[in-house]
């Protein structure tokens, strides 16, 4: 049964939605701001975020909270983590 429930968070996290490519540009456009400090931004909330999602798990964890939706949280901070790693690599190499 573990396993299933595993699988089941897994594909609710990969279907996430993405950013549509030119809204970056599009956004800067708009708003006048320069965009080549958004890598920093970017990993910034994707880590403020997985902070959040890893303290929401931690307490359902330790029994503090007992909604099962908290159970797999752990799969969006592994996933935030991912997301604030590639980042960071596409970012070094520009």
């Amino acid at each position: 049964m573990r396993a299933i429930e595993r699988e089941s968070a897994e594909a609710k996290v990969r279907a996430w939605p993405r950013v549509p490519v030119g809204f970056l540009e599009r956004y800067c456009d708009r708003t006048g701001l320069p965009a080549h400090d958004w890598p920093f931004y970017e990993t910034f909330g994707l880590f403020r975020l997985a902070v959040i999602a890893q303290q929401i798990h931690y307490r359902h964890h330790h029994g503090q909270t007992r909604n099962p939706a908290f159970r797999n949280l752990w799969l969006a901070v592994n996933y935030l983590d991912h997301r604030c790693r590639s980042v960071i690599r596409r970012s070094a190499g520009s």
